[in-house]
């Protein structure tokens, strides 16, 4: 794999390792919004004057804490590394964990599958708390006790089945990691990702590449920054959360995209040596007529993505009665040439999914960004 600054042209046919798929609950575009993500079935409750007063008190803190995952998937992987070759004196528990949190990843080396996406969503620790809360009902309901405090997620308790999603990992693994006596590293990056937003485009995150040798890794030291980054990672997440009900900011600000969506979330993912992130929205156009709110509007969905392979990619995607319509705006020249030149095999496989393709557009460049993209980017206290 090439470093991070290198610009491969895409290989042929890299863009068909997408398996496309007949719009059903399983497309990549309505995974978000099926019954076990219990998202998108009706609008949310509107906040409350003590949850706006709240989230104005945490976000400055978050967002001077937050990273992007791919940092801390980088460190998961030279430990499980570590692991692997019989050098980590870490215990079994947390080797476990570790294992677990990686399996979360997407693979870009295979087929991605509506399925692929679709569990990612689901794991994607964002519906959490919805997801707590139907298992703790479920269980009332079967006469069993509750679920424990932090929905089984705290230091040496076995996660229940349904809840082995990226925050309630985290935050088990950071647990296991203070009892280790690990203490978190003082380190900071130098850069950090835009705020997640539900108003504006979508942002690729650059990827951290797996170049350490697992010999040559400290293992307190490392241990020490992967605390921080699992901190720093949960920062992150909880933005995430905030922004998808609306606590944000700057989800008042208009942006050169559509309207606001109605959640955002960031789903890690693996290519080759490469750890990223794809963030991803998703919405619904409800029709007004409807006195639930769940009429039969159109479903959109928007992605960023940024590899060493490809360059920054954006998408936006919406499902409009049975038509499909297609919009990719592509940063690098090599890129956009690649999948012009396969855009014969694009349309197929959108017809051989059973997918009525109206529109399929390749743009050179990115969408124009506005102030509401923005978060903090530097540590100029450095």
């Amino acid at each position: 794999m090439p470093p991070a600054t290198a610009r491969p042209a895409v290989a042929p046919g890299a863009a068909a390792s997408v398996r496309l798929q007949p719009v059903s609950a399983t497309s990549p575009v309505q995974s978000a919004a099926t019954p076990q993500s219990g998202v998108l079935k009706s609008p949310p409750p509107p906040l409350s004057a003590s949850q706006l007063a709240a989230a104005e008190t945490v976000r400055p803190r978050l967002a001077d804490q937050q990273i992007s995952y791919a940092g801390v998937f980088s460190q998961l992987t030279a430990l499980n590394n570590r692991s692997a070759l019989g050098m980590s004196k870490v215990p079994e528990p947390v080797q476990r964990i570790v294992q677990q949190l990686l399996g979360l990843q997407v693979s870009s080396d295979g087929d991605v599958t509506g399925e692929t996406i679709q569990k990612a969503v689901q794991q994607s620790g964002v519906f959490r708390e919805t997801q707590v809360k139907r298992l703790t009902q479920n269980l009332a309901k079967g006469g069993a006790q509750s679920l424990p405090p932090g929905g089984g997620a705290q230091a040496g308790q076995p996660l229940p089945q349904g809840l082995g999603d990226l925050k309630s990992l985290l935050i088990q693994l950071k647990g296991l990691l203070r009892e280790m006596g690990v203490e978190p590293s003082a380190h900071k990056p130098l850069t950090q990702p835009p705020l997640p937003s539900t108003a504006g485009f979508p942002k690729g995150q650059r990827p951290a590449l797996n170049t350490a040798a697992a010999a040559d890794l400290d293992e307190p030291e490392m241990l020490s920054r992967l605390l921080k980054d699992t901190d720093s990672a949960l920062a992150r997440l909880r933005l995430t959360q905030m922004a998808s009900r609306g606590m944000m900011a700057d989800e008042s600000v208009t942006s050169g995209a559509s309207k606001p969506m109605d959640v955002v979330l960031e789903l890690p993912i693996t290519l080759g040596q490469e750890n990223g992130v794809l963030q991803m929205q998703v919405g619904r156009d409800r029709d007004p007529n409807s006195s639930k709110g769940e009429g039969e509007g159109a479903w959109r969905l928007r992605f960023g993505l940024d590899l060493a392979a490809t360059g920054a990619v954006e998408a936006a995607v919406s499902l409009r009665g049975g038509s499909t319509f297609v919009s990719l705006w592509l940063d690098r020249a090599e890129t956009y040439a690649s999948l012009a030149g396969q855009r014969e095999t694009l349309e197929a496989a959108f017809a051989d999914a059973g997918l009525d393709l109206q529109e399929l557009r390749l743009l050179r460049g990115l969408p124009q960004k506005t102030r509401a993209d923005y978060g903090p980017q530097v540590d100029r206290r450095s």
